[in-house]
């Protein structure tokens, strides 16, 4: 394979006023020596790349000028357009860091006028009043501050309207994302310049020199007014909880620095942060300015998201080194301690308890370097024994197995500075026998091993204390962890601690012993269960522990192969003799020692621990072994084995005639593997294997070009790289006839699979070079007119995969395919049209006359449905279109007054085709048994559609559509009497006089697939189409009115179907339309998914009897429609939507007496099952987790069967969501249950619920007329319980233990 083309860096060019350009052309001298001529050579160029060399030109020529150059009004006219063309340029543009660079050795005699042209030039930014141009100079303020002199000095002298500034455009722009509410994308953009506002002005205060002293600190100074003002702004974003969360957070710490940057003494600095975060600020004991700046952090309710955020920037901004503030500064350390830990009773949004962990992370990490610094007064608050690491402990246990990654990963370091925090307070005692330590020790080993948190805590544990005093509690905890390593979710866990174990187990036992006999107890102690798990374990054991720690194993220890291989060669030798004298049926479907060999090899090799294929084969393993590892009854052994020979940690390795040999023996015997994962691994491991010899031929050009023939004993190869090129021809030969051969007639479908594919990759990897550089081998040339006829018969396969394959191929091989087969004037034809940029009218003109013969066909199913059923059903024609479309690259088409048209007969036709079809899908029963619909219109047009059956049809209620009435009575005996008497399908001629059969599935099946088909073309259209960005305008091929059409198309469809097949894939088509409508920059198109949503909810609160919306089929795409809406919705936002509408569900779903309120209730739940199940709402629908439990066991003691059936479903969905999804087959998986210390923690709001519920089933269970039967609400009850344990690391005095709901179990 060819060296990769290195990407070429983009620069955009810059650029000057006309009024600049004059000038510099009319100081530019003749010669063009002058500065004036380099920076008009300069600006002249279009290329950005070019420009940065004439920039590095600048500084060397003002150094050949003296002194008196600095008065020439050249020069000064240079510096004024140089200070322009700065501060106009991107702040990303490599050009503004170049120049600043240059301009940094700038000579000192032109220092003065230079920063007298920036100052002069910043102040014009700073005078602009364009809220939209706000970002662009709070960005060169920013540059200017960033490693640049000039403009450093130039901020200096502007200070005091530079701070103006600020305070003016944070205000602007606050109100105007105010004003901006509802248009996501305005929003985002301003919230972000807020954010980089914020950050500038905390640089200014960090970064400008005058801040270090105190002259202007006199509250008649502008400097001091307009940190005030700041002051006052940032404490207001603090507060604002409409405002991201990155700014409220960036707000903290602006804020915190603005205090202890402004407050007089420093001393009580740490006494007034304290009163904040604990409420108790005296108001008549701070200063006016500070009360005026932060009255909403003294006077009123603080939020629970200022206080964490006023935490994360106290710790972040004030001076803790070397306990410089002294007790008060530690006061206010154990402070903020009991502030965050009484915030984490109490914050359950997912993003906030994120910022949690982070921040109290930050201070044990902060109680760490304080400790170090020798605190004295903080050693009795933080030892082991204290309240505060009692409670960093209970915070541990709660989180260690939270369903976010980054939390548990801070959970780990929170434990893990809390260790060395006891190690600091317990100075000079020995740690190991610590009674803390050993506690801890104890509970942890007690834990079962599914318990993640158990592996993260042991790990610290060790690397704390050592390996040793924990071998000496139990010596098979190796094994332990090996054993719980079938489990995928817990194997990343359990192989990181054993790593860390072995690591500390080596070094200690290597610091004990002179010698090296230590190795033999680490191979004992490590080394031995894993080769009995390799030989012995179950599949996905192996599988795991080869994947993830035998890797490591070989990484840290090499020398430990040997000793493998050794155990295991012995192992296979004394097996042979049992296997020849009798056949075991478990060696056939055990990997056994000589899997285990392999596995330890391949993982060697790939790895570079074998450096050449002679250690591998000659030293270790004989060629007949590899053989049979090849043919191995147990196909994981065979993988292995073939992994072995491809993979090398050198991608130019030579491969080896050897190599060759076994795998063409390979090719044999395995390309008919039925499984799909081992075909797939075995296409993927021969692919390695050709790349291997592309780059190793490439090498092999090179050495016998530079005349290496000379020398045969190279490194490389030891035989003549000519050699070996032909070797490699023959293979490559060799391997594509073996593969052509399994592609003859009636050849399986694994066969044809592995072989395309594999012959699909060696036409990718070597690429057929027009006339540059050498490949070894050609595909093409190996392609006879027998061979290529081969594959023109996989398009008879009836695996739409095979077809592909063999097409992919044969595009591939396109030449050989005219030389052969193809019409040469065709060929030429296509070709043309190509160069002369007719593709997009060949396209054009293939999607009309797909769009014509569909056209008729609808035109035809709308005389007679049942005849398009059997003769012409639309769908394949729609997806042809679509699958024309994609091919498409619509945001750059030529010819968009040619497409318009295109596109709005396509939509009419859409619509068309779907009003056809939707009376059956949108039928009571859509599946085609007995129609009945309580809306004349769809039985009007369902009578039409089965009157067209009616010669064949004697089902009187097939015959004729129903009109329900109220209170009609079902007969079951009429019933009966009829559905005997049913004729399932109909004679329809076709047009050559054939009599076709048409049965009601196939009725369904054209409609649902045409319905379907129209969704995905919609879904499409809005998703490759430019928009119009306003009325009227030429820029687009959608209309802002066909878009709100579509919508309402997509409306419709899934709030009245019926057939679960056409509404969910109506909704993959919606989502596209509403992921697209969130990014519109059109605001009345960006704000109709939320009207959508309003008008919905609406409907379903009504209970309105004409209403159409689907009541029963699990509420049918109701619950689709919603989920689409909501889960487009922009993640990084406030998420408004997901928390109204779940407001609104959750009141719905609740009890209920009226009647009326029966069908709101089950839509409510149907919806929250659907949101529950969302994956893409993540961690953003936790927090009503405990109110929809609450629902659904409420709901469950509903007299309405339907409302007690939805509360089922919504239940099994919060199981999931609670306790993660069910992988095994025991009902009560380990994985699957939680402490009750963990779900109490999370959700504290259904402890008093379930404990009143279960204390009002038991009560009356114990009376007399007391029966299972009258409290279904107790099966739920008994079904969250039973998922709950108790830990040992609950202690008896937890505010959420199990134990009061023990003796209302036990009655």
């Amino acid at each position: 394979m060819g060296m990769k083309k290195k990407k070429e860096m983009q620069v955009a060019a810059l650029t000057i006023c006309h009024r600049d350009l004059e000038t510099l052309r009319s100081f530019a001298d003749v010669e063009g020596k002058n500065l004036a001529a380099l920076l008009l050579r300069c600006v002249q160029l279009t290329d950005g790349v070019s420009q940065i060399h004439y920039v590095k030109q600048i500084v060397p020529l003002l150094e050949k000028i003296d002194k008196n150059g600095s008065c020439d009004p050249t020069i000064k006219s240079c510096l004024d357009i140089l200070a322009g063309i700065y501060l106009s340029l991107n702040l990303k543009n490599p050009l503004k860091k170049v120049l600043a660079s240059s301009l940094n050795g700038l000579p000192e005699f032109f220092l003065t006028e230079a920063v007298h042209s920036f100052t002069s030039r910043l102040q014009e930014e700073l005078d602009t009043t364009d809220l939209y141009s706000y970002r662009k100079v709070i960005d060169n303020i920013s540059s200017c501050m960033e490693n640049f002199n000039l403009g450093t000095a130039s901020v200096n002298n502007l200070l005091k309207n530079v701070l103006h500034f600020l305070q003016k455009s944070l205000i602007e722009i606050w109100e105007e994302n105010r004003k901006s509410a509802g248009n996501h994308i305005v929003q985002t953009q301003l919230m972000n310049d807020l954010l980089i506002g914020i950050r500038v002005s905390v640089m200014l205060v960090q970064k400008v020199q005058v801040f270090k002293g105190n002259l202007w600190k006199a509250f008649s100074s502008p400097i001091w007014q307009s940190m005030c003002g700041l002051l006052s702004i940032f404490t207001k974003f603090l507060s604002d909880d409409d405002l991201l969360q990155t700014i409220q957070s960036t707000s903290g710490l602006a804020v915190t620095l603005f205090i202890k940057t402004m407050f007089h003494p420093s001393e009580k600095i740490p006494d007034l942060i304290s009163s904040l975060l604990l409420r108790s600020v005296e108001c008549t004991s701070i200063p006016g300015w500070f009360m005026n700046s932060c009255r909403n952090l003294c006077c009123a309710d603080v939020s629970r998201s200022a206080l964490l955020f006023l935490c994360q920037g106290t710790l972040a901004m004030l001076d803790w080194q070397n306990g410089s503030m002294g007790l008060s500064g530690e006061a206010l350390l154990l402070d903020i301690a009991h502030v965050l830990f009484t915030l984490s009773s109490q914050i359950k949004e997912s993003t906030l308890e994120m910022f949690l962990s982070r921040i109290l992370a930050s201070w044990t990490t902060l109680a760490v370097h304080l400790l170090e610094s020798s605190s004295p007064n903080l050693k009795d608050s933080l030892n082991g024994n204290s309240s505060i690491v009692g409670k960093l402990l209970e915070y541990v246990y709660t989180h260690w197995e939270h369903p976010l990654d980054a939390l548990r990963h801070q959970t780990k370091n929170i434990f893990k500075n809390l260790l060395q925090m006891h190690r600091l307070t317990t100075e000079g005692a020995d740690s190991v026998t610590d009674p803390f330590f050993l506690e801890l020790t104890k509970r942890l080993l007690q834990l079962e091993w599914h318990i993640k948190g158990k592996y993260t805590c042991l790990d610290c544990l060790v690397e704390c204390l050592g390996i040793e005093h924990i071998l000496a509690v139990d010596k098979t905890i190796p094994s332990q962890i090996l054993a719980v390593m079938g489990d995928q979710s817990l194997v990343p866990y359990a192989s990181d601690l054993l790593e860390t174990m072995f690591k500390n187990h080596k070094s200690h036992l290597k610091s004990q012993t002179v010698d090296n006999t230590w190795i033999h107890k680490w191979h004992e102690t490590w080394v031995s269960p894993l080769l009995f798990i390799l030989c012995e374990g179950n599949l996905d054991q192996k599988s795991y522990v080869i994947d993830y720690y035998l890797p490591k194993l070989l990484n840290y220890s090499p020398e430990s192969l040997r000793y493998m291989v050794n155990v295991l060669q012995t192992s296979i030798d004394a097996k042979t003799g049992q296997e020849q004298s009798f056949l075991s049926l478990e060696s056939c479907n055990s990997r056994g020692a000589l899997g285990a060999l392999m596995a330890c090899l391949r993982i060697a090799r790939a790895r570079g621990h074998l450096q050449s294929a002679a250690d591998t084969w000659e030293n270790l393993v004989s060629s007949a072994r590899i053989k049979q590892g090849l043919i191995h009854q147990h196909c994981q052994v065979r993988i292995d084995t073939l992994g072995l020979i491809c993979e090398s940690n050198r991608s130019t390795e030579i491969v080896s005639t050897e190599e060759m040999q076994w795998i063409q023996f390979f090719i044999t015997y395995n390309l008919n593997s039925q499984s799909p994962g081992v075909r797939q691994q075995i296409c993927s491991l021969l692919k390695k294997l050709f790349c291997r010899i592309q780059e190793s031929s490439q090498v092999l050009y090179k050495l016998e070009q530079s005349k290496s023939k000379h020398e045969p004993e190279s490194e490389l190869t030891k035989q003549h790289p000519c050699v070996s090129l032909q070797q490699y021809k023959n293979f490559m030969s060799s391997v594509c006839s073996s593969l052509f051969e399994a592609l003859f007639p009636g050849s399986s479908y694994p066969t044809r699979f592995s072989a395309l594919t594999i012959l699909n990759s060696i036409a990718d990897i070597f690429p057929v070079l027009e006339g540059r550089g050498q490949t070894v081998y050609q595909l093409s040339h190996d392609v006879d007119i027998r061979r290529f006829q081969t594959l023109m018969e996989c398009f008879t396969s009836t695996f739409e995969e095979v077809k592909i394959l063999a097409f992919d191929l044969l595009m591939k091989l396109s030449k050989t395919a005219i030389q052969f087969k193809l019409n040469q004037n065709i060929i030429e034809q296509s070709n043309s049209d190509f160069q002369n940029g007719k593709h997009g009218a060949c396209q054009l003109w293939i999607i009309k006359c797909l769009i014509e013969n569909l056209e008729e066909e609808v035109t035809q199913a709308e005389n007679s449905l049942l005849q398009a059923a059997a003769l012409f059903p639309m769908y394949g024609r729609v997806h042809c279109i679509t699958g024309a479309l994609q091919k498409l690259s619509l945001n750059s088409l030529q010819l968009v007054s040619e497409w318009r048209p295109v596109v709005e007969k396509l939509l009419l036709l859409s619509y068309r085709l779907s009003a056809v079809v939707s009376p059956v899908i949108q039928s009571s029963s859509p599946e085609g048994l007995i129609p009945m619909d309580t809306d004349s219109e769809s039985a009007s047009r369902l009578q039409m559609i089965l009157n067209e059956i009616q010669p064949r049809d004697t089902n009187d209620y097939f015959n004729q559509t129903k009109i329900l009435k109220e209170c009609d009575n079902f007969d079951l005996e009429d019933l009966n009497a009829s559905v005997s008497s049913i004729d399932i399908s109909a004679e329809v001629k076709g047009k050559e006089g054939k009599t076709c059969d048409v049965t009601a599935q196939m009725v369904l099946v054209c409609c649902w697939r045409s319905m379907k088909e129209v969704a995905l073309l919609l879904g499409t259209l809005c998703q490759l189409l430019p928009m119009q960005s306003v009325p009227e305008s030429s820029d687009g091929l959608l209309t802002v009115e066909q878009v709100k059409e579509i919508g309402d198309y997509f409306k419709q469809h899934l709030l009245q179907s019926r057939h679960r097949g056409a509404f969910e894939l109506a909704y993959t088509g919606f989502v596209k339309l509403t992921e697209i409508l969130n990014r519109c920059p059109n605001v009345s198109l960006q704000k109709l998914p939320e009207q959508w949503l309003w008008n919905v909810l609406e409907e379903i609160k009504c209970s309105d009897p004409s209403s159409k919306l689907c009541a029963t089929r699990r509420s049918a795409g109701i619950p689709f429609y919603i989920q689409a809406l909501l889960a487009s919705e922009p993640k990084k936002g406030k998420m408004d939507l997901l928390k109204i509408t779940m407001k609104e569900l959750i009141s719905l779903a609740g009890p209920t007496d009226d009647s009326q309120s029966i069908v709101p209730q089950v839509h409510a739940l149907n919806i929250l099952r659907a949101l529950f199940r969302d994956a893409r709402l993540g961690e953003n629908i936790i927090p009503y987790v405990a109110d929809g439990a609450k629902a659904t066991i409420l709901g469950f003691t509903s007299p309405v069967w339907a409302v007690r059936n939805s509360s089922t479903l919504l239940f099994s969905a919060l199981i999931t969501r609670i306790f993660g999804v069910k992988r095994g087959k025991d009902e009560l998986s380990k994985t699957n249950r939680m402490t009750g210390r963990e779900f109490f923690s999370r959700f504290p709001e259904l402890y008093p619920f379930l404990l009143k519920q279960l204390e009002a089933v038991a009560s009356t269970l114990d009376s007399d007329v007391g029966d299972p039967s009258h409290h279904p609400n107790m099966f739920l009850l008994l079904l969250v319980l039973e998922r709950l344990y108790p830990s040992p690391m609950d202690g008896t005095s937890s505010a959420l233990s199990m134990a009061p709901f023990v003796p209302f179990i036990m009655r």
